[in-house]
């Protein structure tokens, strides 16, 4: 062991394997901080994009069957083909609630009948989603929505606003069960984080057989250059 670190301290002392090894341990160390706060949050990212577009073309559908044209929405747009449309929506498109809102807030129909009647009187509805914003959110199970209902899975929550130019005219909002895609996605990344850890702890095992292979090299340089230079000196002294 001795001699292992005696090796590795020889390497040190060289600028060059010094410098090298400097750059190679940051980037080893590096790749795993960047999987976990750039390339993880990209992936989840891109999961909401897609279901949010989803979303978008789903709220599209629900308004073509409405009829609404540039009406507000109330009420009695809701009928029972309406209700039938959307039973058929939450089961095609994996919906675990959908709701659709006037343009004050009023829940003027839900899939769940305990919210209808309700209002949303939240910053986000009356400033962003009015405004013409499509606003979702990630809620994982147990958590709680914008809302503050705790959900049983892994849902998106979306709002998508129906507008008519810039008059607001009232919103959807889609809860989207995506618990299966998240665990695949966290499965994804998990395996990913593990080999990124894996092919660290090798490189770093790698950067430091090199280096002590490297140490070896030096000090048995050294060790030449000292007996000759000890030769040159006796040498001299006998010639003397």
């Amino acid at each position: 062991m001795s001699e292992i670190w005696a090796n590795l301290v020889a390497a040190w002392r060289v600028p060059f394997i010094r410098y090298g090894l400097l750059v190679s341990v940051s980037a080893v160390l590096a790749f795993p901080i960047l999987s976990s706060q750039y390339l993880q949050p990209k992936f989840s990212d891109l999961l909401i994009t897609v279901v949010e577009r989803n979303a978008k073309l789903s709220a599209g559908h629900m308004r073509n069957m409405l009829g609404l044209g540039n009406q507000p929405i109330n009420a009695d747009l809701i009928d029972p083909m309406f209700k039938h449309h959307l039973a058929m929506l939450e089961k095609d498109y994996a919906l675990w609630k959908a709701k659709l809102f006037n343009a004050d807030g009023l829940t003027v129909y839900s899939t769940a009948e305990e919210d209808i009647g309700k209002y949303n009187k939240y910053s986000y509805f009356h400033e962003n989603v009015a405004a013409g914003q499509t606003y979702s959110k990630l809620v994982t199970k147990q958590a709680m929505t914008m809302e503050g209902e705790t959900v049983p899975r892994d849902v998106l929550e979306i709002y998508v606003p129906m507008m008519d130019g810039r008059k607001f005219l009232g919103a959807f909002e889609l809860y989207y069960d995506i618990t299966e895609d998240n665990r695949a996605l966290l499965t994804l990344i998990q395996h990913g984080t593990s080999l990124s850890h894996s092919l660290s702890l090798f490189i770093m095992i790698l950067l430091l057989i090199v280096a002590t292979r490297a140490g070896f090299d030096v000090r048995r340089r050294q060790q030449v250059q000292d007996q000759l230079e000890e030769k040159e000196m006796k040498l001299s002294a006998m010639r003397e």
